[in-house]
């Protein structure tokens, strides 16, 4: 598991502009991506935006660097009022992953069949 979360958090280095020493060269941001239910249901939808999450990581000082939806790809059965299996998945700065842990989101490597697909 300690390989897959290196082999994640390589593969999501994002490149940034400004800041760091000197030379001109932009400073990495090492991403890693976490995950969060939106708790909408079957039939009746509700629960809340990733826009919501987003914001909820950024008052909380974590580095927000991509947002999308997605579905958790854990198969259900179709019940109404059960989860629809919907989250808001974030790249967020790997510094920040304990203040995102806190605020209740989680790796999105633990849901090995999750898909992100665009919000809306």
């Amino acid at each position: 598991m300690k390989k897959l979360i290196t082999g994640v958090l390589v593969a999501s280095t994002v490149v940034a502009c400004g800041g760091g020493g000197g030379g001109g060269e932009p400073a990495a941001i090492v991403t890693v991506a976490v995950f969060r239910t939106l708790g909408s249901t079957q039939c009746q939808g509700g629960g809340t935006t990733a826009a919501t999450l987003q914001n909820a990581l950024i008052n909380a000082g974590v580095e927000v660097v991509a947002a999308s939806c997605g579905l958790d790809g854990v198969f259900r059965a179709p019940v109404c009022g059960t989860s629809d299996g919907k989250i808001g998945v974030f790249d967020v700065a790997t510094e920040h992953l304990s203040i995102a842990t806190a605020l209740g989101f989680s790796l999105l490597t633990t849901l090995p069949n999750a898909q992100r697909q665009p919000c809306g």
